[in-house]
């Protein structure tokens, strides 16, 4: 029985991707196939990209798509301004533990 396929044949290429340079030591090759760059994200996308589920680049005071599309570009700032404060907030009130803790070590 004929098929329309031609047969498949085995990968004739080296398993190994190492050469033997000049001085007879193996070095390994600078491509070894595919390499996967691991994505830069952003701390917030703006509302638009948000809304159209875009990737957004977080340039500011506009992002790129906004500025490609001509939108407007709205951040929130009431939730990542809330846990930077939050935090500040918190690191201050740990410092001042810390000083009453010292002082009383300091009377006893």
């Amino acid at each position: 029985m004929s098929s329309k396929y031609r047969p498949l044949l085995p990968n004739t290429t080296p398993a190994s991707s190492s050469t033997e340079d000049a001085s007879g030591s193996q070095s390994q090759s600078s491509f070894s196939g595919l390499v996967k760059i691991p994505r830069m994200g952003t701390r917030a996308a703006c509302e638009s990209c948000r809304k159209k589920k875009t990737r957004c680049n977080g340039g500011r005071p506009v992002c790129n798509r906004c500025i490609e599309t001509t939108t407007e570009c709205i951040y929130r700032t009431d939730e990542a301004g809330k846990k930077i404060s939050d935090l500040e907030r918190r690191s201050s009130e740990v410092i001042a533990e810390a000083n009453q803790v010292e002082d009383f070590q300091r009377i006893f």
